[in-house]
């Protein structure tokens, strides 16, 4: 197994770390930083296989046209 060594400032860690963790599953075996770097902080993983059912209530900025119709006949 090879082995790579990065010096990089601290200020470019995050987008440092944040590329090797992307990168396909499998090349990078362990990543390791030194324990005097400030505490790394991982990106938001959304959960995997979620199956959002169309009679589910929608979270987010977007709904579907319908429940926009009834939002807006209510209004008037």
């Amino acid at each position: 197994m090879s082995k790579i060594t990065l010096d990089v400032k601290n200020d470019n860690l995050d987008t440092v770390l944040l590329i090797l963790e992307n990168l396909k599953d499998g090349l990078v075996e362990n990543i390791q930083v030194d324990k005097n770097v400030s505490k790394y902080k991982p990106t938001y993983q959304p959960p995997k296989n979620k199956v959002i059912k169309e009679g589910e209530a929608q979270s987010g900025k977007y709904i579907n046209p319908a429940t926009f119709k009834k939002r807006m006949s209510k209004v008037k």
